[in-house]
């Protein structure tokens, strides 16, 4: 998958074998071994790489052009010192039950390295959906609803619907993108668009809708149908109406 997530290098199927038992296991309040120990310091560690690359990238988006490095670094750090790690924390449990060892390392008393580390343990499961829904949730500092999070399970290109279509055959599915761009100029909300092309044969498209730190997959048999795809997800969850 492209997209803002940096995927690292698949592990073996017997690696990943290794790494979904020591969460049976953790998760099962089996015995942590040494190996356990080496295995979530690494999920730590890539688990920190990951969370401050998505606050950096999403800071970046948002910065004005008189914007400094220095300024990106201390928001930066703000940002990290006041992230809602509990209320995180209590979202991922709520979209997958993954346990840590409460030892595997000597920062893993507070929420910071228990997130990073649970962050770590998924991206661990080379679960495209699931890292998606991380993505967002991280991104949007918590804010973003499991009914949100759940629209990142993805859905197959296809030819828009009879809702999508008025009585003369016509579709009306852009009027998504046009209202969603209205309420975010009324309501003085940023909104943007990040293209993918997945797919060339048959040609498939993915779209995120970026409003507020939120974000609204959208696929389709092109890239603007993709856009009208994830604009009408956008509308529905935020309440705008669509006539």
């Amino acid at each position: 998958m492209s997209s803002d997530i940096p995927l690292f290098r698949a592990d073996s199927d017997s690696s990943k074998n290794a790494s979904l038992d020591r969460l049976e296991s953790v998760d099962g309040q089996g015995a942590v071994t040494a190996d356990d120990e080496l295995h979530y310091s690494r999920c730590y560690w890539r688990g920190k790489i990951q969370f401050e690359n998505t606050l950096s990238q999403s800071l970046a988006r948002s910065a004005g052009a008189s914007t400094t490095c220095k300024d990106l670094d201390c928001e930066l750090m703000k940002t990290i010192i006041d992230f809602p790690y509990s209320a995180c924390l209590e979202k991922i449990d709520s979209l997958i039950s993954i346990g840590v060892p409460g030892d595997h390392h000597m920062e893993a008393n507070n929420d910071y390295a228990t997130l990073v580390t649970k962050i770590g343990a998924i991206l661990d499961k080379e679960d495209t959906a699931l890292t998606r829904k991380l993505d967002a949730l991280v991104r949007s500092r918590g804010v973003a609803t499991l009914a949100h999070l759940q629209s990142y399970d993805g859905a197959p290109a296809c030819p828009p619907s009879a809702g999508d279509v008025d009585d003369n055959g016509v579709s009306h599915i852009a009027l998504y993108t046009v209202k969603l761009q209205e309420w975010g100029a009324r309501k003085g909300k940023g909104l943007s668009f990040k293209e993918i092309q997945t797919t060339l044969d048959p040609p498939r498209s993915e779209v995120k809708a970026l409003v507020e730190g939120m974000e609204f997959m959208g696929v389709g048999r092109s890239k603007k149908h993709a856009r009208h795809v994830a604009s009408k997800r956008a509308c529905e969850h935020l309440g705008i109406e669509v006539k």
